[in-house]
């Protein structure tokens, strides 16, 4: 089975409400008290509650009974233009012009412009192996840069993990920088291990950071 569904704001509401149920999967949508409006993805293994007109932050994510989160002082996501003023995600979009902590020469908002922005629009894709939350976002200025951001996230069958993607299309006439960076903020677990297939030869760690 494969499906489209495109979603609208005033479909979520103060109490939660089931969106659409099969064997596997469950969504459900509500708004938090702050007015931010969340999507509710459930499989056989765990959760993930995703803000989909926020920047498509990954605000909650549970697999297993064990929560992958970090502990933060934030109980639900804020109305804010700025990451720091509600950094309690799981993972955000960091980018996509600037990115990072502004050093001493920068003037760009720590981890850019793409966390906290309102995605115009946002749907749902339901496939065979999963379910897809996807948001678009037109950023443009007079006299800037302009480009088209499209996020997503899925969860798959049966899986005790999620799929992050982000793709940019520049829609200007003139190049234009690309920072990303796929920003996950993990709950400390004892002897956990993490991998990438990165070389390490690709990057280099920053070693001074600017004072906040």
């Amino acid at each position: 089975m494969m499906g489209t569904i495109e979603l609208q704001r005033d479909y979520f509401k103060e109490n939660k409400t089931v969106f659409f149920t099969n064997n596997e999967f469950g969504v459900s949508l509500f708004r938090y008290p702050s007015g931010i409006e969340a999507i509710e993805l459930t499989n056989s293994r765990g959760r993930m509650v995703v803000l989909p007109y926020m920047g498509q932050m990954i605000w909650d994510l549970e697999f297993d009974g064990v929560d992958l989160k970090m502990k933060s002082m934030f109980s639900q996501p804020k109305k804010v233009e700025r990451i720091v003023d509600t950094y309690g995600c799981f993972a955000f979009h960091s980018g996509l012009i600037s990115n990072g902590c502004p050093g001493s020469n920068d003037d760009h908002e720590m981890h850019g412009e793409m966390p906290c922005a309102g995605m115009d629009r946002a749907w749902i894709e339901v496939t065979d192996i999963g379910i897809k939350v996807i948001g678009q976002t037109e950023y443009v200025k007079g006299f800037g840069h302009h480009y088209l951001a499209t996020p997503s996230v899925e969860m798959f069958k049966e899986k005790g993990f999620i799929k992050m993607s982000m793709n940019v299309k520049n829609l200007s006439g003139a190049e234009m920088p690309l920072q990303y960076m796929c920003h996950t903020n993990y709950s400390y677990l004892e002897n956990a291990v993490m991998k990438q297939n990165i070389p390490d030869g690709v990057f280099k760690i920053r070693e001074s950071f600017q004072a906040m």
